[in-house]
């Protein structure tokens, strides 16, 4: 069985240094609006599926939401595996006593620390 984990390594600027001075300063710079992720979201799904549409693995007919469960016969037959799958997608367990709960993550809040560490010269990353 071959999975598809669709995902985007990035490296975004969150600001700029300027040296007009003798040091330099950091100028924070505002992230994208709401509207702006939105259209970039758009724009991509709309590609997606045209590819999609021109590889024939969606007809014009197909909803792209009902094609997927179409295309994979195992998937479609697997109300467990699909359970599973969109319980993945939004970090929720699938299965047991939590099942619908957010998934309990290892080490939680430890980043912050860290970082506060790192800030105060007390840790080497």
């Amino acid at each position: 069985m071959r999975w598809l984990y669709i995902h985007f390594h990035t490296v975004a600027l969150d600001g700029v240094f300027s040296v007009a001075g003798p040091v330099p300063v950091f100028h924070h710079l505002p992230g994208p609006s709401d509207e702006e992720v939105a259209g970039i979201v758009d724009a991509v799904a709309h590609a997606v599926v045209r590819d999609l549409r021109a590889r024939r693995y969606l007809t014009e007919e197909m909803d792209e939401a009902e094609g997927a469960s179409s295309l994979d016969p195992v998937f479609a037959a697997s109300e467990q595996l699909a359970a599973a799958v969109s319980a993945s997608a939004v970090m929720h367990n699938a299965f047991g006593e939590r099942a619908g709960l957010k998934v309990r993550r290892i080490g939680k809040g430890q980043w912050p620390r860290r970082r506060d560490a790192v800030r105060e010269g007390k840790a080497v990353l």
